[in-house]
């Protein structure tokens, strides 16, 4: 039996209340659509590089190489759901809860061991639908778009570390908007911007010291829709921050930029300054001939 070690984050998924599926649909049916959750997020942890160590009943148990991917990988794994169940003739809704940890671990033939792991199962079990926990030493190791993405939410105690703090890693629009809000209050001394107009065919919105927040996505939610079927269902966020505005992806496929340089530069689960005038495509080259251009014009104090 081959044995390593190794510090890499552990990532648990469960299926919330598969019990009541099971009760609703009989044993059947309900084994179905948990199989198929169970896929669609292993298929997610693979995009973003991860190893599916195994399935454990409805749960499965995912290690990735950084805080990031896990991060990413959660993130995916909830948008995937909610696509799942917004096309879902049959109005079986399914949610998942994550937990997850960065640390080292005992790695073994086709399985791992150690605090990592069960501290990571202990952050899922502390998890509702629709939400994922982490302690607050991972959120730290995390870059900035997904660090400033996380909030407060409670203390648990860990057998062996004590009271640790948990974090909840947003991913939905409006608790994303909301965590950029508590963000911009915090900074009382940024000096004042002009206005940031965004245009998305013949919808226009405008962002300054009254609005500070636009989230572009197809779904149904963001402040505009764009209608691709390559970004995510909450692809970008733009804020206005330290006066001045910063488009932040939090996307599967990632964002394609062109300024006032005329350069095209390709964002991906990071942030970057908006400067002059430019155009944004989610998903698609900008030279690509079906990209859906969002255009931007950032005007002088």
């Amino acid at each position: 039996m081959t044995t390593s070690a190794a510090e890499i984050a552990v990532l648990f998924a469960d299926i919330g209340d598969s019990t009541a599926l099971y009760e609703a649909l009989g044993d059947t049916d309900a084994h179905r659509i948990v199989s198929g959750v169970l896929d669609t997020l292993s298929d997610v942890a693979r995009r973003h590089g991860g190893t599916v160590v195994k399935e454990i009943g409805d749960e499965i148990m995912v290690t990735l190489d950084t805080a990031d991917a896990a991060a990413a990988a959660a993130c995916d794994m909830h948008e995937a759901l909610e696509d799942r169940n917004e096309h879902d003739s049959g109005k079986t809704a399914v949610s998942v809860r994550i937990g997850l940890f960065h640390g080292p671990v005992i790695a073994r033939t086709e399985d791992i061991y150690g605090d990592t792991v069960n501290i990571a199962a202990r952050m899922v079990q502390q998890a509702k639908a629709r939400q994922t926990v982490l302690p607050r030493a991972t959120a730290a190791m995390l870059s900035g778009a997904f660090r400033r993405s996380t909030r407060f939410i409670d203390y648990a105690t860990i057998r062996g570390k004590g009271e640790v703090e948990l974090v909840e890693l947003l991913w939905e629009h409006d608790d994303l908007t909301l965590a950029a809000g508590a963000d911009q209050a915090v900074d009382s001394s940024a000096s004042p911007a002009g206005r940031l107009r965004v245009r998305y065919g013949e919808c226009e919105v405008v962002l300054d010291a009254s609005r500070t927040v636009l989230v572009l996505g197809r779904n149904r939610i963001c402040n505009l829709r764009i209608d691709e079927p390559m970004a995510s269902r909450q692809h970008v966020r733009i804020e206005r921050r330290n006066g001045r505005y910063f488009l932040i992806d939090q996307s599967t496929n990632g964002t394609w930029l062109q300024q006032a340089d005329a350069r095209e530069q390709f964002i991906r689960r990071s942030e970057h300054p908006l400067i002059d005038a430019g155009r944004i495509s989610l998903g698609r080259r900008l030279d690509d001939a079906r990209a859906k251009t969002v255009e931007f014009l950032v005007e002088p104090a």
